[in-house]
């Protein structure tokens, strides 16, 4: 039972999608993207609903309570709130089009590191504190992210969680209600424009977790190398939050950012880095592939520093740091002594982030095995054949996820933007087996596009399909 608004409701629970109810729960209503979800409302009544909420001037049957709202979705995480209370109390947030997944990862590392244990919640679904993950959206709706919050900190204590914020979830109002104290930002590159029309509006959402979700008694950990920094800082301060730069200091930055590596060496198990925090100096080795990991990496350094936590705590773990699984994951070296990694990398701006980081632990030919997805934003694919072919020795175009579309089509598309560096190298399987039988001695292979993902999807099937357990078996059998 909740009291909301000088009502009270006599509620135990609450989803938004009606298959699940039960009696006495509450069901929000809203007409999507893709589904109207106010043509579920006779259903969920006739399951037990007894709250429904919905938009203003949807007609629902008597005998229920609504509460009509010009933005249902947020009066749905305001009742999330109220009904799961019981929450850990640092929860922080990280947004970006790259690297969220890793920077949420890195944060419950540093913490668990330093003995404090934490959690993340997003593409992996639960990581650290004794939960080992899971399928999920990178950010769950507003019921079943504050519902895991409560479950993670009256189950297990955990006072310390850290969550991907998607620009889907924040245009959703998914992390609206929840006590945000820290807020990051990574990078804003071209991508989810078939959802979002532009890229002014795709900023607009990701910039909600500053404009609105953050507290105002919050900080903002932002990438001082985003040229949307001074727009996020004109945000932020216009509400009194408290920002933290971070980043690797280059000629374009125009100040030294509070958190920055000003020296790094490449080696073949990450980086040896000199770094400032906060104006202290720190020497170590970062086990970690790729220069945009480092930035992921101090991201996560300005997300731990959090409530009980200082930067004494946190700082000496970031030489313990790990990879996240298909996060620019080493995978194995091949007998001729080629190395193999697979990352997520689905985005122009990642799959040149993955390349141009890749380059400096390459000795040979730098390989790359990549596609794009079928039902989604097709102006970005001639743009990655464009980037593989510059970035790459050898690019081989194959399937990611063709959904309704022609496979082969999709490669053309992207054959498009390319040059005499990339080819069709056929369906992934085959495109991968190419790849790994072809290295040589130094050379690098990144397969690019799925990551963790353990499936393909051709129309409505999902087909088993893991890039790491291919190149694992692959080499197995070279052996």
């Amino acid at each position: 039972m909740i009291y909301y608004k000088r009502k009270t409701y006599g509620i135990y629970d609450l989803t938004c999608d009606s298959r699940q109810i039960r009696p006495n729960m509450g069901f929000m209503a809203v007409r999507g993207t893709q589904e109207d979800g106010t043509k579920y409302i006779a259903d969920a009544i006739s399951q037990g609903a007894t709250l429904i909420i919905t938009h203003n001037g949807v007609e629902v049957p008597p005998g229920v309570d609504v509460i009509h709202s010009p933005n249902p979705r947020k009066v749905y995480a305001e009742i999330s709130d109220l009904l799961y209370d019981k929450k850990p109390n640092y929860i922080t947030a990280v947004t970006g089009t790259n690297g969220k997944t890793s920077v949420a990862n890195f944060t419950e590392q540093l913490w668990t590191n330093a003995g404090k244990g934490g959690l993340s919640i997003g593409t992996l679904g639960m990581l650290g504190s004794g939960y080992i993950g899971g399928s999920s959206l990178t950010t769950p709706d507003a019921a079943t992210l504050h519902r895991s919050l409560q479950k993670a900190n009256m189950e297990r204590g955990v006072e310390y969680a850290c969550l991907e914020a998607s620009s889907h979830g924040l245009d959703m109002y998914r992390l609206d209600s929840l006590h945000i104290t820290r807020a990051g930002f990574t990078n804003l590159s071209h991508d989810h424009l078939d959802y979002h029309g532009d890229m002014e509006s795709y900023l607009e959402a990701k910039m909600g977790l500053f404009s609105r979700v953050l507290k105002p008694s919050g900080a903002a950990v932002i990438n001082a190398m985003s040229p949307y920094f001074n727009r996020i800082c004109e945000v932020c301060n216009a509400r009194g939050i408290r920002v933290v730069s971070y980043g690797v200091v280059s000629p374009q930055l125009e100040t030294v950012p509070d958190i920055h590596i000003y020296a790094l060496s490449p080696n073949n198990k990450g980086f040896d880095v000199q770094m400032s925090v906060f104006g202290r100096e720190y020497s170590m080795q970062i086990p970690l592939i790729g220069q945009f990991q480092l930035e992921n990496a101090l991201c996560a350094l300005g997300m731990a520093i959090v409530g009980e936590i200082s930067m004494t705590d946190v700082v000496p773990a970031l030489s313990l740091l790990r990879p996240v699984k298909g996060r620019m994951q080493r995978i194995n070296t091949t007998p001729s002594g080629g190395v193999a990694y697979v990352d997520y990398a689905h985005t122009p701006d990642a799959l040149q982030t993955v390349l141009q980081s890749l380059r400096p632990h390459t000795t040979g030919k730098l390989c790359v095995v990549f596609g794009c997805g079928g039902d989604r934003d097709k102006t970005k694919r001639p743009i990655m054949g464009k980037i593989a072919g510059e970035y790459a020795d050898v690019a081989y175009v194959t399937d990611d996820n063709p959904r309704s579309e022609n496979p082969m089509v999709i490669r053309q598309h992207i054959l498009a933007g390319g040059n005499n560096k990339c080819f069709d190298a056929g369906d992934r399987k085959t495109a991968i087996k190419t790849a790994v039988d072809e290295l040589e001695d130094g050379d690098s292979l990144v397969v690019a596009g799925k990551g963790h993902e353990t499936g393909q999807i051709f129309g409505d099937l999902v087909q088993q399909h893991d890039d790491a357990q291919i190149i694992e078996d692959l080499i197995r059998e070279m052996a």
